[in-house]
Parts: C-alpha cells; sequence; structure tokens
C-alpha cells in the first residue's frame, strides 16, 4: 500500500513539557527531552511528535516511509571534497586599514610609542576570494614608512555578518515547516487561450482574436501564484502550440504578452510578490458559527497574445508563401474606406460635357480566359480598357465565354487631399433566360395538387432517432496483417480503433427490405458528429443498410416481428461477421495487387475488360437506448447493427455468382454477370496460390460491381484450430 506518513531519523528538543501524541500514549515528554517528528503526507493534515517508544512501533508499519539519511562514509566524502575545495583556494594578502572609532580616526597621541606601524602592502589583484581587510592601530608616518604613506579606508559596506543573519533561524523554522506540509490545498484551474491583436473587435469582446482553436487548461494551480508565476506558466503551456501552428514562419516568443480578461498585462503587474487570484476566491461567509473569509476554487482565463506587428509579418508570410496578392487578401478582411483612390489618370478622365454612351459609364467585362492576372489586379489596364460595342463584333466570330467581372481593388495613394474622384460603378451582368410557355391546363393541375397536399405522417412520425458508436471496417494490407499481431482480427476499443460517435435514424414500415438465412435488414440514416473522408458517413445523413440477427422459429418465410438475441450474443454473432469481412478485404486486396503488378510489367493492354469489383463498406454500430435503464443514471448500449454501404442497383441485379460449397460459378455462359463470375473465381484461384492453399474467398453475391456477405474457406489445419477454440469457448 503506499506510504500515508514520512519519519524522520533526527530529533528535536522539547523546550517546554508536552504530551506524546502517538495513538494511546499519555506518554509526557520533558523539557529538554528529544522527541521524534512524523509528517503526514495527506493535505492541510498536520504532523505528529512522538516519543522514542510510539516512534519505534511507527517504523515498523507498512505505510510509514523513512527518509534516507546520509551514511557516514557519504559524510567523510563530502568532508573530504570540502577540504580539498579550500585547500585550492588562494587566500589574498592582509591590508592594513585605518580604525574607526565612535568619533573618528583615533588621534596619534593616543597610539603608544613603542609599537612601530607596519609598512603598508600594496594590494595585489586576485582572481577568487574577497580582499580581508585588517583594522590597524598605528597612525602613519611618513618619514619612518618605507612604503607609502597612505593607510586604507574601510569600505564603506560593513565586512562580515549582516542584518540578514538575525533571522536566520527564523528561516531554518520556515523551511523546516514547508517541508513537512503537503501539496497546497487551495487551488485554481487556468484556462489559456491564445491571441492575436487586431482583427474586428464587438462590443464586449476582448480586444483580440482567437487563432488556431489554441486553448488549454491547467489544473491544480497554488491560489497563491503570483503574477510571474503565471507569466511562466502561460508561456510553458502555450508557447509551443503557437510556434507548432505555423512552424516556418520565424516567431518570436519573446514579445508575446500574457494577459488577464481585464487585458492587463501580467508582465507590468505592479505587486509581483503578491498572490494575483486569491483574494477573488475569498468570499464572504453567512454561517453564524464564522463570519470570516471563505476560500474558494475559481476558473480564471489568461491569454497569450501575439503582437498586431508579428501577426501582420505572419500574414505577409503566408501571403507570400501561398503566392497570393496581400493588398487582395488585406481588403477582403478589412472594409475599404469610402473614399476611393484616384487610380484613373488624368488622361483618362472624361469629362461631363462630352458626349457619352451608356456602354462607356461602366467598366469593361473582360474574358477570364484571355486577360492576364496582373491586368485584372491593374487599374491603369482598367481605366484604358474600352468596352466594345454589340455591333462592333464580327458576326462570324463565335460568341465569347461567360464573361468575369473586373474587381476593383482599394489602394492607397500618397496624395493628402481630401477630395479624390469616384471610379464608376461595375456593371452587373444578366444571364439571358429563355422564355418558357406557361400551360393553364398543367398550371391548373398542380395549384390543386399543392394545395390539397398533406403531410405524411407515416414517414416523420414514425422514426426513431437513437446515438450510437461506429467503428468503421478498415482495408488492411496482407503484409500489414503479418507484421503485426495487432491487425490479425478487426478489433473494437473505444481506446485503439477509430470510433464516430453519431445518430442512427431508422423507421418502420416501407424501410424492410427483406430477411436471409439469420439476418434481417433495414434501411436506416446515419449522421455521424464529424463526416468521413470515404466510405459510410461520408456525406450527410447517409443511407445505409443495417442487419441484425433473428432466432429462426421454423418458418420457410420470416416476416416480422423477429425474435432476437441478447445483447451480448448477438454482438459476438455480428463481431465474426464483421472479422469475417474484415479478412474478406485483405484477400481481395491481394488479387487487386496481382493484376496492377501483371499490368505493369506487360507489354500490351489485354483484349478484354477488367471488371472492376468491390465490397461494400460496413462497420459496427452500438446503439445507445433512448432513456437510461434500471439502475442506472445515463443510457446505455441496447441494441448492435452490422451497418453497410446501400447498393442502389436494383434487385434484379442482385445476383449469387458462387456458392460457398462449389468453385464452380452458378451463373451460365448465356446468363446476366457471367462475366463477373468467371473473374471472381479467377481471384479464388490467386487467392489459394497466393496464400499457399491456406484461404481464399467463397459465396460471393451482389451486383456486378459490389459484394456483401462473404465467407472464407480455410486450410483442414486452420479449421482444426478453430475447432478447439470453439470448444474450449
Amino acid at each position: 500500500m503506499p506510504p500515508l506518513q514520512v519519519a524522520a531519523l533526527f530529533t528535536e528538543t522539547a523546550a517546554e513539557d508536552r504530551r506524546c501524541e502517538g495513538r494511546n500514549c499519555a506518554v509526557v515528554i520533558p523539557r529538554g527531552s528529544p522527541y521524534y517528528p512524523v509528517a503526514s503526507l495527506k493535505p492541510n493534515q498536520p504532523g505528529r511528535n512522538m516519543c522514542h517508544s510510539c516512534f519505534k512501533e511507527c517504523l515498523k508499519k507498512k505505510y510509514t516511509e523513512v527518509r534516507e539519511q546520509p551514511s557516514s562514509a557519504q559524510l567523510a566524502e563530502i568532508r573530504k571534497s570540502v577540504s580539498a575545495s579550500q585547500s585550492k583556494f588562494n587566500p589574498p594578502s592582509v591590508l592594513a586599514m585605518a580604525q574607526q572609532h565612535a568619533a573618528g580616526v583615533l588621534p596619534v597621541s593616543r597610539v603608544s610609542v613603542g609599537m612601530l606601524p607596519p609598512s603598508s602592502i600594496p594590494a595585489r589583484h586576485h582572481r577568487t576570494g574577497p580582499d580581508v581587510l585588517a583594522p590597524a592601530v598605528w597612525s602613519a608616518d611618513s618619514r619612518s614608512s618605507s612604503g607609502s604613506s597612505r593607510l586604507l579606508m574601510p569600505p564603506s559596506a560593513p565586512a562580515g555578518y549582516s542584518k540578514s543573519h538575525d533571522f536566520y533561524m527564523d528561516s531554518i523554522g520556515y523551511w523546516s515547516n514547508r517541508a513537512r506540509i503537503g501539496p497546497p490545498a487551495e487551488t485554481i484551474v487556468l484556462r489559456i487561450s491564445a491571441l492575436h491583436e487586431g482583427g474586428q473587435r464587438r462590443a464586449g469582446r476582448l480586444h483580440g482574436t482567437h487563432f488556431g482553436n489554441i486553448v488549454e487548461g491547467k489544473k491544480d494551480i497554488d491560489a497563491r501564484i503570483t503574477a510571474p508565476g503565471l507569466v511562466a506558466v502561460a508561456h510553458e503551456t502555450l508557447d509551443p502550440h503557437i510556434l507548432a501552428f505555423c512552424s516556418d514562419f520565424a516567431w518570436r516568443p519573446d514579445e508575446f504578452v500574457v494577459r488577464d480578461e481585464s487585458w492587463v498585462d501580467l508582465t507590468k503587474h505592479v505587486d509581483a510578490h503578491e498572490p494575483y487570484f486569491y483574494r477573488e476566491c475569498l468570499q464572504l461567509s453567512n454561517s453564524k458559527i464564522s463570519k470570516g473569509a471563505k476560500f474558494k476554487s475559481r476558473t480564471f482565463n489568461l491569454y497569450v497574445v501575439v503582437p498586431q506587428s508579428q501577426w501582420v509579418d505572419y500574414e505577409q508570410f503566408i501571403a507570400k508563401r501561398d503566392g497570393t496578392d496581400l493588398a487582395t487578401t488585406t481588403t477582403r478582411k478589412s472594409k475599404p474606406r469610402r473614399s476611393t483612390s484616384s487610380a484613373v489618370t488624368s488622361s483618362h478622365r472624361l469629362s461631363l460635357s462630352s458626349d457619352l454612351s451608356p456602354d462607356d459609364l461602366f467598366l469593361p467585362t473582360l474574358n477570364a480566359t484571355t486577360v492576364p492576372r496582373d491586368r485584372v489586379s491593374s487599374a491603369t489596364h482598367l481605366a484604358a480598357a474600352k468596352q466594345p460595342k454589340p455591333g462592333d463584333r464580327d458576326p462570324d466570330e463565335p460568341a465569347p465565354a461567360v464573361g468575369m467581372a473586373i474587381k476593383r481593388t482599394h489602394k492607397h495613394t500618397g496624395s493628402h487631399s481630401s477630395i479624390t474622384t469616384k471610379s464608376p460603378p461595375t456593371k452587373k451582368k444578366f444571364t439571358e433566360v429563355a422564355d418558357e410557355c406557361i400551360d393553364a391546363d398543367t398550371l391548373r393541375e398542380a395549384l390543386i395538387a399543392g394545395g390539397t397536399a398533406d403531410l405524411d405522417t407515416s414517414k416523420v412520425l414514425t422514426s426513431s432517432v437513437y446515438f450510437a458508436d461506429f467503428y468503421p471496417i478498415p482495408t488492411v494490407p496482407i503484409s500489414m496483417i503479418l507484421k503485426s499481431p495487432a491487425h490479425n482480427a478487426f478489433i473494437v476499443d473505444p481506446k485503439t480503433t477509430m470510433m464516430h460517435p453519431g445518430q442512427l435514424r431508422l423507421s418502420t414500415g416501407d424501410k424492410y427490405l427483406g430477411a436471409g438465412g439469420f439476418k434481417s435488414a433495414y434501411t436506416a440514416t446515419l449522421l455521424l458528429s464529424k463526416t468521413r473522408e470515404t466510405g459510410i458517413g461520408s456525406r450527410v445523413c447517409d443511407t445505409i443498410v443495417v442487419k441484425r440477427p433473428y432466432i429462426r422459429q421454423g418458418k420457410c418465410n420470416p416476416a416480422p416481428p423477429f425474435k432476437r438475441y441478447g445483447l451480448k450474443e448477438e454482438s459476438e454473432k455480428l463481431f465474426r461477421e464483421a472479422n469475417v469481412l474484415y479478412w474478406a478485404k485483405s484477400l481481395f486486396q491481394i488479387v487487386t495487387d496481382f493484376i496492377a503488378n501483371a499490368l505493369a510489367k506487360a507489354t500490351e493492354q489485354p483484349p478484354f475488360q477488367i471488371p472492376s469489383v468491390r465490397f461494400v463498406d460496413a462497420g459496427l454500430a452500438f446503439r445507445y437506448s433512448i432513456g437510461p435503464s434500471r439502475g442506472s443514471k445515463a443510457p446505455s448500449v441496447d441494441c448492435t447493427y452490422l451497418c453497410e454501404e446501400e447498393i442502389k442497383d436494383s434487385i434484379e441485379l442482385f445476383t449469387k455468382f458462387i456458392h460457398n460449397g462449389s468453385c464452380v460459378p452458378l451463373v451460365g455462359p448465356e446468363e446476366f454477370g457471367y462475366d463477373v463470375a468467371q473473374f471472381l473465381a479467377f481471384t479464388q484461384h490467386v487467392q489459394y496460390v497466393e496464400t499457399g492453399g491456406l484461404a481464399y474467398i467463397s459465396d460471393y453475391q451482389g451486383t456486378p460491381s459490389l459484394l456483401t456477405d462473404p465467407q472464407i474457406l480455410t486450410h483442414q489445419q486452420v479449421l482444426l484450430y478453430f475447432v478447439d477454440y470453439l470448444a474450449d469457448y
């Protein structure tokens, strides 16, 4: 079991008579006798001071941890290393200084005549060690001194002990208590976000703009943390995420500023030694017993702010890397001022008194395929371009493609004049729509049908929506299955397998598709919280087919309602179906790679067309109950579905190409799907040869493009292993 208290192998002397704090011990420790302190590892639980006998019993308990004490050999090594380091110290020379009296320097008359002052030794420069100044009681006599006649004055600061040494014992007591107490019980939570200055600021919002969705939380922060401590925590937590947001850009983290919700710069906070958030956590108690303030933990927001100058450099870097025009990007993000640039030069300005045609009042609409990109962004070319008139175009010339209206971008000019020439507005192009003749009889019938329409409750009110977790069945190459034991089977584990939460919409009635040998099929709608790139769930409200096993009751043509298995047995049966489909996709991938390698080595294309066939995309869905079950506070899994991609071909095209009891195709030469059946028989031969006769896919059924419900035939050695496994199971 983990230790609950710490015992130190040292004693302290009792300043007065005190009672032993051990359990069931009434021994009084007299004044001057030693006692043993034992600290607790639980927060806010004080330690205990015990007598010698209680301390021995405490050491025998399992939950007591004893701090290690250095042995005599270690102490000898420490003394040896200290002596060696002190022997290398080069002491400086001793210099004489004048003795300072309360009223000044002692007069020469008070110095004994029989004692001669020593000669002044010039000071030498030492690289190590302080200068030691010894007071001199002799006066300086220039006539009897062979060296310098001046005495060295004492330093301005007093040498030796200072006032700080008065607090030496208090410091020892403080740090001794800090070493025994546990972690702080008064903690707060920090939510640290990344912002950049600038952007569109709304009323009541922050002065910055979030970017990159960079938000991190920190728990168990000491509530008495100061402003510099908060700055250090914020930089340590969020600086790596900001640098990883765009690793190509040279960020300058030393310019980042840490601010709170009031937009206070914590690096410039005045009270750097006072707790920053502690006062906000204190609340006045309304209890009749205690009227003091009570601590309550809170969550505080901190922001690591990127300065606006650095953010502008980042946007220019991104625009230069992506090859976009920064002026155009800036124009899209910020609203242009009302004063427009005088992009049209004086040579292209038109006089109001001149005769203008209606087409001259609008900017030209140029063809997107014939106008260079630099001409589109140039205001001079826009002003010089001329709109062609309808009569000027050659009638034999084909009509131009759909025009692209040239977008004018705002440019700041160097002129400080408040009067600028406004460019004419662009002409809006309308697409010509062919006139349609409306038949009165048809319109009358449509109005009658629309007015008498009613809600079909059978399609809306009979639907049920459930929360579900969807586990897609991946296509894993056979090489990866052989290398990694973790890929030997389809695994359903929320910690390791890709899981997609979402909603499953089921409806009764006409959504029932039919029943097979032991499974019934329905159509449903799957809505995942995050759409997948391909396969099931790649579209919003994707229509799929869900299958559930049922218990046969002796009927030849089963029909709903079906008798279902329990949740555990139903999940195990559907997992075996999903695992077979997992292996079938891998074995079919062997044939696909075999054909691709053969075509790559062939000198010419085959004279026939190779069918494009694959297995349906599928997965397991675990449905949650609508309400909590008995004895639980939250919904739990109550049903399992095998979800498959919907085969949109007609039911007449569904064919059983090869049976699981024979490798001979069931489709004759004159029947539909014979070429697909021949191709699937070819895949069985390739799988048999490539696997060394261990396994191949059978029971091929579906349409000429999608296959479903396969089975895998294995060698007798593999079969015997499965028989032993099922017997133990």
